[in-house]
């Protein structure tokens, strides 16, 4: 979906800031987010792309004035009252009153470490040829999708060229909707002049994952 959350080349907001002694958490409770979300037990369909989603439903002003981990608890929060894991009261309070069917024993402490980092496997079967091949001039497509969509705006319209191909992997679009569906995923180089002609290089390339859906012939 189009939101605040696209801010690829956005005017407006000024330069990124970058800080080379940044810690890895401002604070602690921001470091106890990461632990909940990394061990906590969530609804049955709930995947990172269904996340993503929740998270690109936050209206835009609280987008632009609260933290980022603050997305994270906004996200989850929404995902386990809509699905009858907790209440409004319990989030509240901090206690829970209730004990879903079906959920197991939480993690411990000790084993919440073991989680972090942890990859998931995001290849499926292809069942039918992929379509373009590396060195392929392709052109992003002009879509304006309802639900979630990992193809930037920035992109959308503009030529490129086809990198490296990937395999086919779990569509993120159908993915965070309940629709376990791959497709051929490639890197996409984009020229920056083309991107920004007003401050892009001419020798500098933006390299973009696009799954096949986002991509036509140039």
């Amino acid at each position: 979906m189009d939101g605040i959350h696209d801010m690829g080349g956005m005017q407006g907001f000024g330069p990124v800031e970058h800080d080379d002694d940044e810690p890895v958490y401002h604070t602690e409770w921001e470091a106890r987010m990461r632990g909940i979300a990394a061990s906590r037990t969530a609804p049955p369909g709930s995947n990172m792309d269904w996340g993503r989603h929740l998270i690109e439903c936050i209206p835009p002003d609280d987008y632009l004035t609260i933290a980022y981990y603050n997305k994270w608890y906004l996200a989850d929060a929404a995902n386990f009252v809509n699905e009858g894991y907790v209440t409004i009261k319990e989030l509240i309070s901090g206690k829970a009153e209730t004990m879903p069917e079906g959920v197991g024993e939480p993690m411990t402490p000790e084993e919440v470490p073991m989680v972090f980092g942890r990859r998931y496997n995001t290849i499926m079967p292809l069942d039918h040829p992929e379509r373009f091949k590396t060195g392929d001039t392709v052109r992003a497509r002009q879509m304006s999708p309802s639900g979630h969509t990992r193809l930037p705006r920035y992109a959308r319209g503009h030529e490129g060229r086809i990198h490296a191909y990937y395999g086919c992997q779990i569509l993120p679009d159908a993915n965070a909707h309940g629709e376990k569906r791959g497709e051929p995923l490639y890197s996409v180089a984009f020229r920056a002049s083309d991107l920004w002609p007003e401050d892009g290089g001419k020798n500098d390339y933006v390299y973009i994952d696009m799954w096949e859906s986002y991509l036509e012939p140039a």
